[in-house]
């Protein structure tokens, strides 16, 4: 993942290279300094999302707020409604672990002018992190029926141009390693976008288990500790016998047309 020691090497092969030939002249001592430069500096991490998807977001109608949301959590806040759900402050919650706090973390996202808008703004204003220099991690440990399908949404806002760095991991497996508060490591900052990870699957025991943190080896940024400022877990509903029914005959009825034109 990293490529740093591979730029080092190069760097210090020109290093005796120009130290050869006695620095002749300033430009030789310039392109010394550059070498340096790059070996110190390295190359960036790479995001990788091994399941679920990180996608930025310009506001409420962007996210999945329809549905049966079962929780929605508003981390470091008020009890705040968005597009009809209800985000419940997390204070007290023993479902969740979000060691630090931050009110009014940087710029205050901008999505537009509507009551829905405002509110998911100042949800996205406030975060709980945690600080990885002294092994701590952001958890939510959400009780669930296992069998059932749900469909997660983490909510995170850098709120500024920033290096910070960390990784996901649901149900003990490396979800994503290396999101950044921006989102991939392609993503730039703008105050009015934000981040969703969204991750959708059955439930495979009665206990949902999502941490974030510095987790799965060496990771670079300038801020290695992890925010979010919100969550939803929705239950997505079994198809019913007739939904069922009407999707095998719409099967059928797919297959006996690709027949009939052979």
């Amino acid at each position: 993942m990293f490529e740093g020691s591979r730029v080092f090497f190069l760097a210090m092969a020109a290093k005796r290279q120009l130290a050869g030939e006695t620095m002749k002249n300033t430009s030789g001592i310039v392109a010394l300094l550059l070498m340096t430069l790059i070996a110190s500096v390295g190359v960036a991490q790479t995001t990788v999302v091994n399941f679920g998807t990180v996608s930025q977001f310009t506001g409420p109608g962007d996210l999945d707020l329809s549905g049966d949301i079962v929780r929605a959590v508003n981390f470091n806040g008020s009890d705040t409604t968005v597009a009809g759900v209800n985000f419940k402050s997390d204070a007290g919650d023993p479902d969740f672990v979000g060691p630090q706090q931050v009110v009014g973390w940087q710029n205050r996202p901008e999505y537009g002018d509507t009551a829905d808008d405002d509110n998911l703004e100042a949800i996205m204003h406030d975060i709980r992190w945690a600080n990885s220099g002294a092994s701590e991690f952001l958890e939510a440990h959400v009780p669930v029926t296992a069998g059932q399908e749900y469909k997660l949404q983490l909510l995170i806002s850098g709120n500024h141009q920033e290096s910070r760095v960390w990784d996901i991991e649901i149900e003990g497996m490396e979800a994503v390693d290396s999101l950044t508060s921006l989102g991939l490591h392609t993503d730039t900052y703008d105050v009015g976008r934000s981040v969703v990870y969204t991750f959708q699957d059955q439930a495979p025991d009665d206990v949902l288990d999502i941490r974030m943190g510095q987790i799965f080896g060496e990771t670079a940024g300038d801020d290695l500790n992890p925010i979010w400022q919100a969550m939803t877990l929705e239950l997505i509903p079994e198809p019913s016998a007739a939904s069922l029914m009407l999707m095998s005959l719409a099967g059928l009825g797919l297959f006996s047309r690709r027949i009939r034109r052979r």
